[in-house]
């Protein structure tokens, strides 16, 4: 698994969020959705404190994360995030 936000991704996250350098953008499988990994199921985010188990990859000084127990929906995957039109839209 992999995490790749673009540059719009990227400065959307730290702007919409006021992400500072201590905040983490957690990812998470959700019922529904237009985009599934796996059937059945979306992406959601929101923002927590990084868990120690947590798969997480840190691009200009803010952390993402997918918690341990969430895993399953995104291995085998990358998951690629951009922001159109004040939309975060995910890819693989």
């Amino acid at each position: 698994m992999k995490i790749i936000l673009d540059e719009n991704a990227q400065n959307w996250f730290k702007e919409e969020l006021q992400l500072t350098e201590d905040m983490a953008v957690k990812f998470y499988p959700r019922y529904g959705g237009d985009f599934q990994l796996k059937q059945g199921f979306g992406i959601g985010f929101t923002v927590e404190p990084l868990p120690a188990d947590s798969y997480n990859e840190t691009i200009n000084g803010i952390t993402y994360f997918v918690d341990a127990k969430d895993i399953w929906y995104f291995e085998d995957n990358t998951l690629n995030v951009t922001v159109q039109n004040d939309e975060v839209i995910y890819t693989k």
